[in-house]
């Protein structure tokens, strides 16, 4: 379906200003980075003003530049009001969405909305209730596993995803210790792609800080040749400034100035970063309670301004920049949960898909997600299905041809007729309407002998009737014998015993 100039909540000249003053930021504040002194002569040598005591650098415009040339494919670094040196982006709506349930949770939400830790039958209940939705690919179970100690604890649930996955996605990890587990695993599985970058995210501790775990992945990324994108990761009004803009600034000052010192540390000709979509969680306090938040009108025009910039003026293409989230600060499914998450994602939907192939592919993620992204309900992710249905039927439009416009139809039935047994209706009637599976659809007095069923009493029926399935493993025995051999000696290196407990 056309987007028909879509949403656009900046002005070019706005978006302009806003690039200026990242690099101004770069130029005059700098960034707080914690490296090995042998990377800091690094970059004094690629040009870059260091204090190594105070672990700060400061970066020129010339540098980041290329960095976002890099990252846009651009033809040179020039920026102007208009962008990049570029070509415009596709801006369109997606043509069909993936729905991605949970965001490696390690709490649930149970029916009687008590939150706990995830254990492994959270994890198949997880995949038992994906794989009863229409048109979900089921690639992981969307949870954490808390079984285990937090050093072992992605090791386990990658063996557990490998093993009850047809098409497992890598997951997340706490450092390069665990990750190169986590590798061993999926290659063991056969499912690890040697062209994909992989590995743990990388996120600045904002404000203007990379440390720990992000700071070494960056250092040993470069120094393999494979420089990684870092996203930056600041709260509006805690640790950014308490304005929209001003987050945006910092978190495109982050996002780029990081990704440029991974860059200039590794070797020529190997201080290239691959074209790669943006990040677009955004997170502000709510200065009245002193708690963050991450759903609300606010936040939406922060998500589309950040999704506009990086489409319209940077012109970085891909669809992941521009996926369809269904947070919520609600703590259990309800009407709060169910507003927050609608609201969301058609803000987002609306915003369009800054692309660079005719037909993307969107991601509908982080559904069954509640509590500001902290548990998984799985009622919440078959209450969340079916808004994922309605928003198909949204992109699907609406086809204007001979067929549909109906006039021979309405030829036939003329004046005072009724189209209801029309060859016409019979043909388009359940093809053009959407039908829910959940929302009621009736008479009052129907409603009522029904048993004045709730959406979420539906949502749990089709919980309770996917519990009911068996979860085999797909792996050939021999397969899942080595992965479960390859979890032990994990555990052995990162905790010096076992644990006991099977993935």
């Amino acid at each position: 379906m056309p987007l028909f100039d879509g949403v656009r909540v900046l002005t070019k000249e706005q978006m302009h200003d806003i690039h200026l003053t990242v690099l101004r930021v770069l130029r005059e504040v700098g960034l707080e980075i914690h490296l090995s002194s042998e990377s800091f002569a690094r970059l004094r040598e690629r040009g870059l003003r260091v204090d190594e005591s105070a672990r700060r650098v400061w970066l020129e415009d010339e540098a980041v530049l290329e960095t976002i040339r890099q990252l846009s494919e651009a033809r040179s670094p020039e920026v102007t009001v208009e962008g990049v040196d570029k070509d415009a982006l596709l801006h369109i709506l997606p043509a069909r969405l993936d729905f991605i349930v949970g965001a490696h949770h390690g709490f649930v939400l149970d029916e009687r909305d008590q939150m706990r830790p995830v254990g492994r039958e959270d994890m198949l209940d997880s995949l038992r209730v994906q794989r009863c939705l229409p048109g979900v690919s089921v690639n992981r179970s969307g949870l954490l596993t808390q079984e285990v100690p937090e050093a072992v604890a992605w090791v386990h649930t990658t063996a557990f995803n490998v093993k009850y996955c047809e098409d497992p996605w890598a997951t997340d990890c706490n450092g390069p210790q665990d990750a190169r587990w986590i590798t061993r695993i999926m290659r063991a599985a056969g499912v690890w792609d040697e062209d994909t970058e992989h590995g743990g995210s990388i996120y600045a501790r904002s404000p203007l800080c990379l440390t720990g775990r992000g700071a070494e992945f960056l250092e040993l990324a470069a120094r393999a040749g494979r420089p990684r994108r870092v996203t930056g990761m600041p709260a509006s009004a805690a640790t950014a400034p308490g304005t929209m803009v001003g987050y945006l600034v910092q978190y495109l000052t982050e996002s780029f100035g990081f990704t440029t010192i991974g860059r200039l540390i590794a070797e020529p000709p190997n201080d290239v970063i691959s074209p790669c979509v943006q990040g677009d969680d955004i997170t502000a306090m709510d200065v009245r309670r002193g708690i963050y938040f991450i759903a609300g009108p606010d936040i939406s025009l922060m998500r589309m301004s950040a999704k506009q910039i990086f489409g319209e003026f940077y012109k970085i293409p891909g669809s992941s920049c521009c996926s369809i989230r269904t947070f919520t600060d609600a703590k259990k499914p309800g009407i709060q949960a169910a507003t927050e998450k609608t609201f969301q994602a058609l803000c987002d939907l609306m915003v369009g898909v800054y692309s660079d192939t005719p037909e993307p592919v969107v991601e509908m993620s982080c559904t069954g997600s509640l509590n500001c992204n902290l548990a998984l309900s799985l009622e919440q992710a078959v209450i969340d299905h079916e808004l994922f249905q309605s928003l198909e039927r949204l992109l699907a439009g609406v086809r204007v041809d001979e067929d549909t416009l109906g006039f021979e139809a309405i030829k036939r039935v003329g004046p005072s007729g009724l189209f209801l047994s029309d060859e016409h209706t019979v043909k388009h009637a359940r093809s053009e309407w959407w039908f829910p599976g959940l929302y009621h659809r009736g008479s009052w007095d129907a409603w009522v002998d029904e048993g004045r069923p709730d959406v979420r009493r539906r949502a749990r029926e089709v919980v309770h009737e996917a519990q009911k399935a068996e979860i085999a493993c797909v792996l050939p025995d021999d397969v899942a014998g080595e992965v479960n051999r390859l979890v032990r000696e994990a555990e052995l290196d990162l905790l010096g015993t076992t644990t006991g407990t099977v993935p």
